[in-house]
C-alpha cells in the first residue's frame, strides 16, 4: 500500500468520524442544496438507517447503498466511478464514501482502486464497524473485486456485529482465545480459511467456496 494512499484513507476516515461526532452534538439539519461533501451526507443518512441486531446508531448498509448485490457463486465486487480529471483518474466508491483514490491512467487507477478498497476494509475491521456490502453496479461504473481472503474476514466481522457477539464470547464457542479471534478479523495477520469457517460456523452460519467462471467466497444462513 502506497504511503500517500494510506494517508488519504486515514484523512478521509478522520473527516467521516469528525462529521459523525458533530452530528451527535448538534440537531440534525437538512443538507444544503448543492452540497458536494459525500462524507457529510453519509453521516446525516447513517443516523437514519438502522438494522436490527446491529449496535445502536450503526447501519449495516452504506448510506448511499440502494440494495445489496452479492449473488451466489459471484466474487465480492464493489462498483466504482472512474472520473478523468486534469491530474489523473479519480476513483470513488458509492458504497464506501471514505474510499477515494486516483491513478495516472486507467491501469494505474484500477491498481490504486484495489489498494484503497483493501485499506478501507482494514479501517472498518480495526474499528469493529459493519462493512457495507456492495450494491448493484450502475451505468458507467466499474467493478473492483475484493480478495476472497479479505471478504471472508468482512463476512465474519459483519456477522459478529449483527449478532452482537463479542470476541470473548466467540472465543468461548470456538474453544480458543480472544487473541486468536481478534486475529481472524485483522488484515495484518494471515489466517487459514479453515479457522474463519470455524468462526462463522460458531455463529450458526457456514462459509462456502465455489468455482465457476470466477472464484467465489460467500457466507449463507
Amino acid at each position: 500500500m502506497a504511503p500517500a494512499v494510506r494517508r488519504d484513507v486515514r484523512r478521509r476516515q478522520a473527516t467521516h468520524e469528525s462529521q459523525t461526532e458533530r452530528q451527535n452534538e448538534l440537531p440534525t439539519e437538512a443538507p444544503k442544496q448543492g452540497t458536494s461533501n459525500r462524507a457529510c451526507r453519509g453521516c446525516e443518512e447513517a443516523t437514519k438507517t438502522k438494522v436490527r441486531g446491529a449496535p445502536k446508531g450503526v447501519s449495516l448498509r452504506s448510506p448511499h447503498q440502494d440494495s445489496t448485490h452479492l449473488e451466489k457463486g459471484k466474487p465480492m465486487k464493489y462498483p466504482a466511478t472512474f472520473t478523468r480529471e486534469p491530474e489523473g483518474i479519480v476513483v470513488a466508491f458509492r458504497d464506501l464514501p471514505e474510499a477515494i483514490t486516483q491513478g495516472d491512467d486507467e491501469d494505474d487507477a484500477m491498481v490504486m482502486a484495489r489498494d484503497v478498497l483493501r485499506e478501507t476494509m482494514g479501517v472498518y475491521l480495526s474499528e469493529k464497524r459493519p462493512v457495507p456490502l456492495p450494491s448493484k453496479a450502475r451505468r458507467g461504473e466499474q467493478l473492483v473485486e475484493l480478495p476472497p481472503s479479505v471478504a471472508a474476514k468482512v463476512f465474519l466481522m459483519n456477522e459478529m456485529l449483527a449478532q452482537d457477539v463479542a470476541p470473548s464470547e466467540l472465543a468461548r464457542r470456538m474453544g480458543t482465545t480472544r487473541q486468536e479471534v481478534n486475529r481472524l478479523t485483522d488484515l495484518e495477520h494471515s489466517t487459514k480459511i479453515d479457522r474463519i469457517a470455524d468462526a462463522i460456523s460458531a455463529l450458526g452460519k457456514h462459509l462456502e467456496l465455489g468455482i465457476g467462471n470466477d472464484q467465489s467466497l460467500f457466507a449463507q444462513p
